[in-house]
């Protein structure tokens, strides 16, 4: 009895033990089942953007799935800066510490028309180095250029910072599917360090696809054997992205890298370093006019980095694509661009490694413009729910420079939609009601804003081009006329103001009905019609 009795307090210990080890266990189902838990399936800016607001804004446990390894390697062939305008910087300004005041700090700001300074082809005449403005477009604010890597690292070492957020690399989404009306599930695979296939399912309320324009999440919904088909507004073919090409897609585009150190001739006898921390633009000319040899160099306002990059978009059949060889790369530049220095001195524009590097890679292709219809679907309760935005939700070649800025203007509409509405259901509804007409709106406006300007010519390119020349000036010229009263052309639209891209599109719109009716007036009198 005395034994029995003096292990009382052992069994009564072992109880306590198992009770608060149930408890932790039914808090562990809250934080992974629970309406404060989201899924993020894509670590891009629109992603990571998302994670934030989720776990800063609204305190939601995250998890973002991510398919690369690491997203915080510099790939060259991605080296092309990003312009953080005014509708980018209402999400940044969201978060004052973590991403706006580096965004100031790594980026280089600029206000005001475009300041240019063009150096031509031959090496015999003298650069104006005095930058002259573009005076057509007088973009609204200050607006940013950020090298890609560097913006996504700010993004990354602002979600590192965060303790409810969880970043999974190395995982790829294959399906999603229904837990319950309450969760879903992303179903998805890795590899194990012998190679073979891992398969791991993620739980959660909420599912943020942000995983760019080939979207798992998306397609998953688009199949007429979705398990969520049966879901509100769950139907496949709403899924299933609107696709058309646009006059800059399928050119193709590479990113070279130039020595920041190197100088230009400036045709006086003297040198020139293109300064960085600067508002200014460059243009380098090359003596080849055809279209399949003229090329030009673009060098874009950037902070100072161990290399700048200057991108390279031409027509697929263009002549430097066929070139594989570095040093036929070499021979070729030097041909194109004889005021550069390619090799003969020991400080030349482009370095041989990256010549080599340049010539090996295959680049990359401007994507078509696509949307998808519906953005997001819900169960039949409302308790979990699924949102599409950024690059899964539109897609574009980046003419405007509204890629990134749209992706992160989906992330401020979710973020009110995260805060006027309790239930995930309503959480979606409310995004998607908000972001449909822009979504429309921003993917039109791609099609017709800018898809001219990178050099493309011959054939029928040559007639679109003109056409859409005289289109361009026609507007510009009415709405100097008019003293602002019509609108200009979409493209001076889009960076002089803030309107949303739906209000844009409208203006547009109304501008053109209106002078086909005045022509058709005008024909019928001709003809005596009327």
């Amino acid at each position: 009895e005395i034994q029995a009795f003096s292990s009382f307090p052992y069994i009564g210990m072992m109880m306590l033990s198992i009770l608060f080890l149930c408890c932790l266990l039914s808090a562990a189902i809250v934080v992974v089942s629970g309406f404060k838990t989201a899924i993020v399936v894509g670590s891009g800016p629109a992603g990571l953007a998302s994670a934030l607001v989720l776990a800063k804004r609204h305190g939601y446990q995250v998890t973002v799935l991510e398919s690369a390894e690491r997203i915080d390697v510099y790939d060259p062939r991605k080296g092309y800066p990003f312009l953080i305008g005014e509708r980018g910087q209402r999400l940044t300004k969201l978060f004052p510490s973590l991403l706006h005041e580096p965004l100031k700090e790594r980026g280089v700001g600029v206000e005001g028309p475009t300041q240019l300074v063009s150096i031509p082809s031959d090496p015999n005449e003298v650069v104006d180095l005095e930058p002259k403005a573009i005076t057509i477009f007088r973009p609204s604010g200050e607006r940013f250029w950020v090298p890609r890597h560097e913006f996504t690292k700010i993004l990354l070492d602002a979600a590192t910072k965060t303790e409810n957020i969880k970043l999974v690399n190395g995982v790829s989404c294959r399906e999603i599917k229904a837990e319950s009306d309450s969760e879903i599930i992303v179903c998805t695979e890795s590899k194990d360090k012998s190679g073979s296939p891992v398969l791991e399912e993620f739980k959660s309320s909420i599912v943020i696809a942000a995983d760019g324009m080939n979207s798992a999440v998306r397609e998953s919904l688009s199949k007429p054997e979705s398990p969520l088909s049966k879901w509100v507004n769950g139907k496949p073919k709403g899924f299933q992205v609107k696709r058309w090409n646009s006059p800059s897609s399928g050119l193709k585009f590479k990113t070279l890298h130039m020595n920041p150190k190197a100088t230009i001739p400036v045709g006086d006898g003297t040198e020139y370093q293109i300064p960085f921390n600067t508002q200014t633009f460059f243009a380098v000319r090359s003596v080849f006019k055809s279209p399949k040899t003229a090329i030009s160099f673009g060098i874009l306002p950037c902070r100072e980095v161990p290399s700048r990059a200057m991108n390279v978009i031409r027509l697929a059949n263009h002549d430097i694509w066929k070139i594989r060889d570095g040093n036929e790369l070499k021979e070729w530049f030097s041909k194109a661009f004889p005021r550069l220095d390619f090799g003969s001195s020991n400080n030349p524009l482009i370095g041989q490694e990256e010549l080599d590097r340049f010539a090996a890679n295959d680049g990359l292709t401007l994507p078509p413009i696509q949307y998808s219809p519906e953005l997001q679907v819900q169960s039949p309760t409302g308790n979990a729910a699924v949102v599409i935005l950024g690059d899964a939700a539109h897609t574009f070649p980046p003419d405007l420079g509204e890629g990134v800025n749209s992706g992160l203007e989906d992330v401020v509409a979710l973020d009110e939609a995260l805060t006027n509405n309790e239930k995930p259901g309503e959480m979606a509804t409310a995004y998607s009601k908000a972001r449909k007409p822009e979504t429309k709106a921003l993917v039109k406006i791609a099609t017709y804003g800018a898809p001219f300007q990178y050099g493309q010519s011959g054939g029928l390119l040559t007639v679109k081009k003109m056409l859409w020349t005289l289109n361009f000036a026609g507007r510009l010229i009415l709405s100097k006329l008019s003293f602002g009263l019509t609108p200009p052309q979409l493209a001076i639209q889009i960076s002089q103001t803030n309107l949303p891209y739906s209000s844009v599109w409208k203006r547009a719109q109304i501008l053109t009905f209106s002078l086909w009716t005045v022509f058709a007036g005008i024909m019928a009198r001709a003809f005596g019609l009327v």
